[in-house]
């Protein structure tokens, strides 16, 4: 049973307005076993994509704010030789961020001055983490549909979570798969979904924790995956009556069209 709250993050009308709100709990999971197996088996297909190098006083700062919420782990120590290493050549940072992933549950992305400098992501949906590479919040939302006030947003975004405080948003979306990552390679590979059985509901939860003021933050992005037809069973008409508020540009989008349509032939079919 997913402890997602559904009716703050599916919004009617739909909007693709970030609301952000203060997150003042943990950031950081221990990788489960179904989570490391799917960053390993995306490691060894190339999808998994690990980039940029930052300076090991920002990697320090890293280890430091995530082993303040997850002491008993001690990634600090387990970490700090492979860091001060770096002057050594031993290791390369992006390969230090690549095994501190394997560790914790969420993906990974490094903010610095405004950019994504780094990160390491094995989930992303619709969308080649390597295209991003070295972009400005604003330019990496460009590609998206009815992308406004998103856009407007983001270029205050910088200095908000390179702030005092932890921030989180939520991005839903209805998938044909369960897969983990819908990395764009992946888009052919998909069945055509036909029926309500088919979908899943797809939750980006991202949160923002801030590491350097003014400059740097840590963005991490964890995956929640639900058969549509549980959802359905509490939630189907703040489902549908959201997909049916979208944009055209929207839906074509987020390739939910044909997902549309099967979603609205389920009108008077009953789930319990």
């Amino acid at each position: 049973m997913s402890s997602l709250n559904y009716n703050s993050i599916i919004k009617v009308p739909f909007t693709m307005e970030p609301y952000m709100f203060k997150f003042e709990g943990n950031p950081i999971s221990r990788i489960t076993h179904k989570s490391l197996i799917h960053k390993i088996k995306e490691n060894e297909l190339g999808t998994a994509i690990s980039f940029g190098e930052i300076p090991s006083d920002i990697l320090f700062k890293i280890l430091k704010k995530i082993n303040t919420y997850q002491k008993k782990w001690d990634i600090y120590q387990k970490f700090k030789l492979e860091i001060e290493g770096l002057n050594n050549e031993i290791l390369s940072s992006k390969m230090i961020i690549s095994l501190l992933s394997l560790q914790i549950e969420e993906d990974i992305g490094i903010i610095h001055d405004g950019k994504l400098i780094a990160g390491y992501f094995a989930s992303p949906t619709n969308w080649n983490p390597l295209e991003k590479k070295d972009l400005s919040l604003v330019d990496i939302h460009k590609p998206v549909a009815d992308n406004k006030k998103l856009l407007r947003a983001m270029k205050s975004m910088p200095l908000a979570i390179c702030g005092n405080h932890m921030f989180c948003r939520h991005i839903w979306t209805i998938a044909p798969t369960d897969n983990m990552s819908m990395h764009p390679k992946y888009k052919d590979k998909w069945k055509k979904p036909e029926k309500i059985n088919d979908l899943f509901l797809r939750v980006e939860t991202q949160t923002t924790v801030p590491i350097i003021k003014n400059s740097t933050a840590l963005f991490l992005i964890k995956i929640n995956i639900i058969p549509l037809i549980e959802v359905f069973k509490t939630h189907r008409n703040l489902i549908t009556n959201s997909i049916n508020s979208m944009s055209e540009d929207i839906l074509t989008y987020k390739n939910l069209h044909d997902i549309k349509t099967i979603i609205n032939q389920t009108v008077g079919e009953v789930y319990v």
